[in-house]
């Protein structure tokens, strides 16, 4: 097939005319061929589809026979084993009970027998506790009250003695101190100081009254009161119980004076 000339129209249709008559051709035979491809490749298909579902079908046709021969066969095998495995249970199970039912019997009765004697035991073991418990707390007692009794008579004995013994020491003492004071007062009766003379003062040669041993019995009372409470304070001072000198003075000057008589010149 030539190519047309540039200027020519004629030749332009009928190289298109030629052109679209190869090209029905070729697309008929192609088409022609496809077709025939086509229909070889779908029969080949069908035959392979047929043949594959037959094959299909046979096999699943064995394969449930089996199934199901298998299946019935487990079937009976399985039901054949739990009955004779519920048989079995059945039995053990009645046995075991039977069993249990004997050793709790006898357990409940040497459990009852242990209880009754250990409860023998103890109520033994305890009325003897119990008696041994109160001879020792009778005895305790016992002691207790003659050793309280002899611990009261001692202490009560040992007061008496010792009260004694301090009212024979106190009365020494207050008769030592009580002479010891007389003597002194009696010594010391002229130089006596102006405060504690009695009545107004007449002159330089004044004699003392003889009121002044009612006086010295108050004086000597009152220092010996106080000399006592001095040795009974711990701490060398005074208590409420001592007295001073002003008081002394105080008490000395408030006693009732009688009037005294001058001697002659």
């Amino acid at each position: 097939m030539g190519a047309p000339s540039p200027g020519g129209v004629g030749h332009c249709r009928g190289f298109l005319s030629r052109w679209v008559g190869h090209c029905r051709g070729f697309l008929s035979r192609w088409v022609g061929h496809c077709r025939g491809f086509l229909s070889r490749w779908v029969g080949h298909c069908r035959g392979f589809l047929s043949r594959w579902v037959g094959h299909c079908r046979g096999f699943l046709s064995r394969w449930v026979g089996h199934c199901r021969g298998f299946l019935s066969r487990w079937v009976g095998h399985c039901r054949g084993f739990l009955s004779r495995w519920v048989g079995h249970c059945r039995g053990f199970l009645s046995r075991w009970v039977g069993h249990c039912r004997g050793f709790l019997s006898r357990w409940v009765g040497h459990c009852r027998g242990f209880l009754s004697r250990w409860v023998g035991h103890c109520r033994g073991f305890l009325s003897r506790w119990v008696g041994h418990c109160r001879g020792f707390l009778s005895r305790w007692v016992g002691h207790c009250r003659g050793f309280l009794s002899r611990w009261v008579g001692y202490r009560r004995g040992f007061l008496s003695r010792w009260v004694g013994y301090r009212r024979g020491f106190l009365s020494r003492w207050v008769g030592h101190c009580r002479g010891f004071l007389s003597r002194w007062v009696g010594h010391r009766r002229d130089p006596l100081p102006e405060r504690l003379r009695p009545g107004p003062r007449r002159g330089p040669g004044r004699v003392v009254s003889a009121g002044q041993s009612t006086q010295s019995r108050v004086l000597v009372t009152a220092f010996c009161h106080c000399l006592y409470w001095r040795s009974r304070s711990s701490s060398g001072i005074c208590g409420s119980h001592c007295l001073s000198l002003a008081q002394l003075d105080r008490m000395s000057s408030s006693l009732p004076q009688k009037p005294t008589a001058r001697p002659a010149a």
